[in-house]
């Protein structure tokens, strides 16, 4: 996505474009591989209509099976619902900004704020609706002990969904302390890519340790590492290069900046145990990203 474009009242005036329909395809990545989600036809779930939900880990998108959950959307808010589990709400773009949204976080003293509403250009220069949400507290005297060192700020984008994917895990079910993270790579809808991940340009990633890189010529070792990480290039300049570390949320965690040489060593810098991308921006170019564990 480009920068946040700051339309004020113009935001408010745009159409609503749904999110639940059947032309549209999200690829997001979990601890350790890719999926895809996609929406299909009809169904009935204990006497309410929803549509039905596919996945895929077929990287050709070939092979799709039929999820437990429906999917419907009734006044700009999303709901979906698994037989024997009550209907449950993930999103709502009637929000307005100081608004909370009620999620199942499980973590002492925090709530979702809307913090901001602007809008985002997509790929295909299309303007969207973006709502920005901060965990705060909600309890006087007492602090909310999320940060964005333990999870980023949520946001939707309207006709897409969050950016941890169109059914974000942490916020329907399971505790921020879970070490279940997922967020999503890319959404295309009609055939056209109008969403990539900003920090990980690709739309498939195929596991923990896969290399994705535009430029063969960067090298990473060791990979599992303990203590510090070393980066080689070769073969090309590598003035006004960059060097990015993010973690499995996509909070950038360490920043090398004015690279001069050909080798240059990461430290660990405590960081905790767990899968991060490493990025390499030369001269505004993105040169590769890589998958490195720290262990």
């Amino acid at each position: 996505l480009a920068l946040p474009i700051f339309i004020g009242q113009g935001v408010r005036g745009q159409q609503y474009v749904p999110l639940v329909d059947t032309n549209k395809v999200w690829s997001i990545f979990d601890n350790a591989s890719t999926y895809y989600y996609k929406i299909g036809g009809d169904t009935i779930i204990e006497s309410t209509l929803y549509k039905k939900m596919y996945f895929s880990f077929d990287s050709l998108q070939i092979t799709w099976h039929l999820t437990s959950f429906g999917i419907r959307e009734e006044d700009k808010r999303i709901y979906i619902k698994m037989s024997g589990d009550h209907e449950r709400i993930l999103y709502d773009f009637n929000i307005e900004v100081g608004d909370t949204f009620l999620t199942n976080i499980d973590y002492h003293y925090c709530q979702m704020v809307v913090a901001v509403i602007d809008s985002v250009e997509l790929e295909n220069n299309e303007i969207r609706r973006r709502i920005v949400f901060s965990f705060e507290s909600n309890t006087q005297n007492e602090q909310c002990g999320l940060s964005n060192n333990v999870i980023p700020d949520e946001e939707w984008i309207e006709g897409i969904g969050s950016k941890r994917g169109l059914m974000p895990v942490l916020l329907l079910y399971e505790s921020v302390l879970a070490d279940h993270w997922e967020f999503l790579l890319c959404f295309h809808e009609n055939d056209t890519l109008k969403y990539i991940n900003s920090y990980i340009p690709v739309c498939y990633l195929a596991s923990n340790t896969q290399e994705y890189d535009k430029s063969q010529n960067i090298k990473v070792y060791p990979n599992p590492f303990s203590d510090y990480l070393t980066l080689e290039f070769e073969d090309f300049d590598t003035n006004n290069c960059t060097i990015l570390l993010y973690n499995s949320l996509g909070v950038e965690v360490q920043r090398i900046d004015n690279i001069t040489q050909n080798r240059v060593v990461i430290q660990r810098n405590n960081l905790p145990q767990g899968f991060y991308f490493l990025r390499v921006i030369c001269d505004n170019k993105n040169l590769g990203v890589r998958k490195i564990i720290i262990q």
